[in-house]
């Protein structure tokens, strides 16, 4: 039998304490998957691009059971968002998805940030992001979501509608692209694909533009998703081909 836990220091928390096998990209992104018996396609990142068909998403022993525990309560309000397909609407290039939870949906936000730049597995390792560490790490352990323009994250649904790629919702919801971190101005710009989305996090001290943070979740429950094409945006990372073969 698999060992449930191991012990170590808890990076949240800084107690020694016995670590849980957590997922680094949160479990529920991969449930409607496993229950339709289909594999993820978790694109690997390195010297050789390529696809590995997975059955799960990378999981470690990281966080201690209480800060597992404080993560799943950000998880299931998010799942709730993501399951009734609050999030997504095709029939719009710019929809926007009112009476969200604030804190609730920020703090997963700041946590799927923090799970990439703690983990040490090989997909994360160029997660570099010392400079901000301690403020993240210390507004979730404090259940602080910070002002909207701290730490934002714009999502963008990718859509397949003239059939590029020729996949369907279900079949983009499979693929998972680990985060690629890009230098900008004193910060840096993370981006990482996963359950249909795309997610561009701005790590910055600098001011930035209206028009971007205009496109982060607002304090008052208001968040605004623009469509990107599939095709164009997987051809940024390279990554067209091996996703085309072997998502069919």
């Amino acid at each position: 039998m698999a060992k449930k836990f191991i012990t170590g220091i808890c990076p949240l928390c800084l107690q020694e304490q016995k670590l849980v096998l957590s997922h680094i990209i949160s479990k529920f992104v991969y449930k409607p998957v496993k229950e339709k018996n289909k594999n993820m396609l978790c694109v690997a990142v390195g010297p050789d691009i390529k696809a590995l068909i997975c059955q799960d998403g990378s999981k470690e022993y990281l966080l201690c059971r209480g800060c597992e525990d404080k993560r799943q309560v950000y998880e299931r309000y998010v799942s709730q968002l993501f399951h009734s397909n609050m999030l997504f609407n095709e029939n719009k290039k710019i929809y926007v998805v009112n009476n969200i939870d604030y804190k609730k949906f920020k703090l997963f936000l700041l946590f799927n940030l923090y799970m990439f730049a703690a983990s040490k597995l090989p997909e994360y390792s160029s997660i570099e992001i010392s400079e901000y560490y301690d403020d993240l790490r210390d507004m979730i352990f404090n259940d602080d979501p910070g002002s909207y323009s701290e730490f934002g994250c714009i999502i963008y649904l990718l859509s397949d509608k003239n059939n590029k790629v020729l996949l369907d919702a279900d079949d983009r919801k499979r693929i998972v692209i680990p985060p690629h971190i890009e230098k900008i101005l004193d910060g840096y710009i993370i981006r990482t694909v996963f359950g249909g989305l795309k997610w561009t996090y701005y790590l910055t001290h600098s001011k930035l533009k209206a028009e971007i943070v205009v496109n982060f979740i607002q304090e008052n429950g208001e968040l605004v998703i623009s469509t990107l094409d599939l095709k164009d945006n997987i051809a940024k990372f390279g990554y067209t081909e091996v996703v085309s073969q072997a998502i069919k």
